[in-house]
């Protein structure tokens, strides 16, 4: 099954609108998700033999916050999940892909996201006194 074939696969079993996806060159595809399906389709990605989560970014697009999770098998399919600035929160997938953790945990630093499920998340660069003065 090839990443276009998983996509529309999606769209159908999730009801996505129309326009949601986007193609990119060389193989790859952007979907537009609302972040409660996320777990639901990830769930859906492993169960079609898509498993390799590459990275999770977070971008600022026409000021939003837009979580990006990049997936690759034979091609690449990117989650576009976009943020409501009041509520930045968001279920963990660690639970589906313990690799996840280390980027949900960067994003929580570095963008204040919330990764629900997740009781504490340790920081990574930041140490905890958050106390500039030497």
């Amino acid at each position: 099954m090839t990443i276009r074939d998983i996509v529309k696969k999606l769209i159908t079993q999730f009801r996505l609108p129309a326009g949601s996806q986007t193609h990119i060159p060389q193989n790859e595809m952007a979907l537009k998700i609302d972040g409660k399906l996320l777990h639901s389709i990830i769930e859906s990605l492993l169960e079609n033999g898509i498993w390799h989560l590459t990275t999770i970014t977070a971008v600022k697009k026409n000021d939003n916050l837009h979580l990006l999770y990049h997936f690759w098998m034979h091609g690449g399919l990117t989650l576009d999940v976009p943020m409501i600035e009041e509520k930045k929160e968001i279920i963990s997938i660690a639970d589906l892909i313990p690799g996840a953790e280390f980027y949900e945990r960067e994003i929580f630093e570095m963008d204040n996201v919330t990764f629900i499920g997740k009781d504490y998340l340790e920081l990574l660069f930041r140490s905890d006194n958050t106390d500039t003065k030497t």
